[in-house]
């Protein structure tokens, strides 16, 4: 590990797929998990001089367009990273998120968001929208 990382933040998750039967639920098949450095995050978005909305697009292609986070198959799981307060009027093809999750990352207010299910995630250019 780098000396820049010791005294870093690192966004860190497992997913994993639940079973309900009854009244219990069962979880099984954690997969190993990711990480996401905010560091990194903020300096991409900086040198490529990305928006609010060229940082959600950034984080769709990065995090969910292989669908490696996805616990179920026929869902389509996006998530990302936000640096603003307006990420929580942000829709994607007029959709809400499911959950924006405040976070200290590095001493900041930093955004966690996610769509368990994109239902209108098409292929092409997805229609970003926050308010002001």
């Amino acid at each position: 590990m780098s000396k820049n990382l010791r005294e870093r933040d690192v966004l860190a998750f497992q997913t994993g797929w639940l079973k309900q039967e009854d009244d219990n639920t069962y979880y099984a098949a954690f997969t190993v998990g990711s990480g996401w450095v905010w560091n990194w995050h903020k300096r991409f978005a900086r040198t490529f001089d990305l928006d609010e909305i060229g940082e959600v697009r950034y984080c769709i292609v990065l995090h969910s367009a292989s669908q490696r986070d996805a616990v179920d198959d026929n869902k389509t799981f996006v998530w990302g990273l936000s640096q603003t307060s307006r990420i929580k009027t942000m829709r994607i093809e007029g959709q809400l998120p499911t959950n924006i999750i405040p976070l200290e990352l590095d001493g900041e207010r930093a955004y966690f968001w996610y769509f368990e299910d994109l239902s209108q995630h098409t292929e092409g250019e997805l229609i970003i929208t926050m308010d002001d």
